[in-house]
């Protein structure tokens, strides 16, 4: 089934519960980079705290053990859960002259990621290749940038012949401790999964571009049941992200996956897609406006089932792990004592009490074809407004979601005009519970 705007997905279930009540208990959090610096996050968004305090940081990743690797200053740098460094900054291919050996290396390295057991590092360089020019008549030569996917070890500098290199091929992911999926935006197979240590290209092709436009990113379980895949059709300036099952095949491999659900947005509406180890939720970058997740429980059945909203506002490159977060492991902001037991961080601000998000006085009227809702705020607080088709009804062309800045007191909100039809719509306030009003538009 498809869902033409990733919003409709958001709305889909936002009669049945509370926003607190939507996220499962899981033995989960989510790593992810907010102004340079690294964070961890429970899945819900509302206990967390910052990792580092010195910035330059990028591209997070969780192993199964809890620690954190991160890039910063083009070296890989493993920290525990407090942000202490365990071990030396590991440079990769492309860190410096002396590592780049015979590449010309013109970007990189990217999007490093640790092995659930903590013992390697995934990440890609782009490279200035040369070669002959097959149009040219006289022997010509040309210049082209080439993606090169690499693996090192966590805690030493690691040339290419040691576990061999994927070239073409870039946003390496693992799947498992042994095996890596890859992505070709090129003439060759689109996606392939490589086994690290066979040497030069040993990738093996496993979906390939189609209608739906070419895979550029994804994750996949650790059971290897459920895969997430980010789709571009760069020529229609459209994604989609694909959440998919698969078997195995009769030699042990992945299946080819088979699409439950497709949602689909504009190109910058999903980005960095990251599975809980137990495929049961999905994390992923909404453009600027932050990091979202999905609960995966009613994949089988399909979109409808599934809800999705956003739980870390300006958050980017979302990672899950299977540790959880702990409070007590949070470093002190430099020139603070340490963070008190039991409570977040300085520099994460605590979650707002449910008081301070309650409406009251809600009322809702339409001028015209725009509605206007009125409410009234007990304190500042955020609030999000949404539309939604009523129960029964069909609709055209909903609006998106919105987050206004309410003031203590009574506030007023012009929505965008709507078609003929029968909506409700839903308010829900930062730290408290969803109010929905009905409003029928008749002209």
């Amino acid at each position: 089934m498809t869902i033409r705007h990733r919003r409709r997905l958001a709305l889909a279930l936002s009669l049945l519960a509370p926003l607190a009540a939507t996220v499962p208990a899981h033995a989960a959090s989510i790593a992810y980079e907010k102004g340079g610096d690294l964070h961890l996050a429970s899945p819900d968004g509302a206990t967390g705290y910052r990792v580092t305090y010195d910035g330059g940081w990028t591209s997070p990743s969780q192993a199964d053990d809890g620690t954190l690797l991160g890039v910063k200053a083009k070296t890989f740098v493993h920290v525990d859960r407090s942000g202490r460094a365990l071990g030396a900054p590991v440079p990769g291919v492309g860190t410096d002259a002396a590592t780049s050996g015979n590449f010309k290396v013109k970007y990189g390295p990217w999007e490093a990621e640790i092995s659930p057991d903590a013992r390697h590092i995934a990440y890609w360089i782009g490279t200035e290749t040369f070669g002959p020019d097959p149009s040219c008549l006289n022997q010509c030569v040309q210049v082209w940038t080439q993606d090169v996917t690499l693996v090192s070890d966590v805690d030493r500098f690691t040339p290419p012949e040691v576990y061999g290199q994927q070239e073409d091929y870039s946003a390496p992911r693992w799947v498992g401790n042994d095996r890596l999926m890859a992505f070709n935006d090129g003439l060759a197979t689109n996606v392939i999964l490589e086994p690290i240590g066979a040497g030069r290209n040993a990738g093996a092709g496993w979906l390939d571009r189609n209608e739906l436009g070419e895979g550029r990113d994804g994750d996949i379980s650790r059971d290897g049941r459920t895969t997430v895949l980010l789709w571009r059709q760069v020529s229609s300036g459209t994604s989609r992200l694909i959440i998919a099952r698969q078997g195995r095949t009769p030699e042990g491999g992945l299946a080819v996956p088979d699409a439950r659900c497709v949602i689909e947005g504009g190109t910058f509406d999903f980005d960095h897609p990251s599975l809980s180890p137990d495929g049961t939720l999905l994390a992923y970058q909404a453009g600027h406006e932050g990091i979202h997740l999905v609960d995966l429980h009613g994949i089988d059945v399909g979109c409808d089932a599934l809800d999705d909203h956003l739980v870390i506002p300006g958050g980017t490159n979302p990672s899950f792990g299977p540790a959880d977060v702990d409070l007590r492991q949070a470093p002190p902001a430099p020139g603070t004592g340490p963070a008190p037991t039991g409570t977040p961080a300085t520099g994460t601000p605590a979650p707002a009490p449910a008081s301070a998000g309650r409406l009251t006085k809600v009322r809702l009227k339409v001028r015209g074809r725009r509605p206007v809702v009125r409410f009234t705020a007990p304190a500042a607080t955020r609030v999000r407004i949404a539309v939604r088709c009523a129960a029964g009804a069909r609709c055209r062309r909903l609006p998106r979601a919105r987050t206004v800045h309410a003031r203590p007191g009574a506030n007023a909100v012009r929505l965008p005009a709507l078609r003929r039809g029968r909506y409700t719509v839903v308010l829900r306030p930062a730290g408290g519970r969803a109010v929905r009003r009905a409003v029928r538009v008749r002209r």
